[in-house]
């Protein structure tokens, strides 16, 4: 028997990970009315729920992260029909995703990955949502510029020390409240315990 390379090896365990994770990866409700599924997984739902099916890819975001699941419910209580929203950071979409389902348009998702913007759009259009300005619009990016005043709500779902920087413009974007309405609101989340106090957000 000849010996398996070292790089062969760590191929195989790399593939089975990609597959094993998805085990465990199930169905969630979140809120009252919204349930994240796995695209692979059958959904048991009720009249009135608002079911969002994703594959992930490579791109950041199964929705079961607790931040993003703070989000969600948020959402619940501040999105209405026709509120345009901006998605900060936007991953898999999830985020965008729930908003447009839960009645929110435009949407505009930025993202600085070309992998979460492709995710984004494939999630979009296997939850049914046209693609475009008028719906759910995905490119990659930071905060847009020349949308001063323009989103009654903003979520940003990123690491303390990103939102920061964001907020001073460290990265060469607008600073992150620019784009949110007068009277908007801002849903930041991706805080953790450990970071509180030092990003000075």
């Amino acid at each position: 028997l000849y010996p398996i390379p070292e790089p062969a090896i760590r191929s195989v365990r790399e593939e089975d990970w990609a597959q094993a994770w998805k085990r465990f990866y199930k169905p969630m409700r979140i809120g009252r009315r919204v349930i994240l599924a796995p695209a692979w997984e059958a959904v048991e739902s009720r009249p009135g729920d608002v079911v969002v099916s994703l594959e992930p890819g490579m791109a950041f975001g199964t929705g079961m992260h607790p931040t993003t699941r703070l989000c969600v419910a948020a959402f619940e209580e501040l999105v209405t029909p026709g509120m345009a929203v901006l998605d900060v950071g936007a991953g898999s979409g999830v985020l965008s995703i729930v908003a447009a389902k839960l009645g929110a348009a435009p949407v505009y998702a930025t993202d600085i990955d070309p992998l979460a913007v492709a995710s984004t759009h494939d999630n979009a259009r296997r939850n049914g949502l046209l693609v475009g300005p008028d719906s759910l619009l995905v490119q990659q990016g930071s905060v847009p510029a020349g949308m001063a005043g323009c989103f009654p709500l903003l979520v940003a779902n990123i690491l303390a020390e990103i939102l920061a920087g964001l907020f001073d413009g460290s990265y060469g974007n607008p600073p992150l409240a620019e784009p949110v309405a007068p009277d908007g609101r801002m849903i930041l989340s991706g805080i953790i315990q450990e970071k509180i106090g030092k990003a000075h957000v």
